[in-house]
């Protein structure tokens, strides 16, 4: 798919935004407190995401199955939410197991975002033979 890597960049964040403010129990969950998250969302996760996009094409290129690339997907978003919560553990400022939800939202978004992609690709810019 054209922009592969671009979409899940644009896209991986908003789910994770979204599903870290619902796994959390935000109420009222509306559009303000939504396009609240939406800006720290794409700070921390943009880059991440665009990188796992372009992980995911190279794979893709190599000739990996849809499952093993979406398992990858969801591996790198895990370990990336453990990276940005180790330091928060390590200075005191989360205590509990409730934060480990939070690598759980980004596998979630990622999955689903790349699945997306991957459904988008199959269906809407198929090559056409010549």
């Amino acid at each position: 798919m054209p922009f592969h890597a671009l979409f899940l960049g644009l896209l991986t964040p908003a789910l994770a935004a979204f599903f870290l403010l619902l796994i959390f129990g935000a109420r009222p969950l509306g559009a303000p407190l939504v396009l609240a998250a939406l800006a720290p969302a794409y700070l921390v996760g943009f880059i991440p995401a665009f990188l796992a996009g372009r992980l995911d094409g190279l794979l893709a290129q190599r000739g990996w199955h849809a499952a093993a690339r979406l398992a990858t997907v969801a591996g790198i978003a895990i370990v990336a939410g453990l990276i940005v919560l180790a330091p928060l553990h390590l200075e005191g400022f989360i205590h509990g197991a409730m934060p480990l939800l939070f690598p759980l939202a980004l596998a979630l978004s990622a999955v689903l975002a790349l699945g997306l992609t991957l459904l988008l690709a199959r269906f809407c810019w198929r090559k056409h033979p010549a």
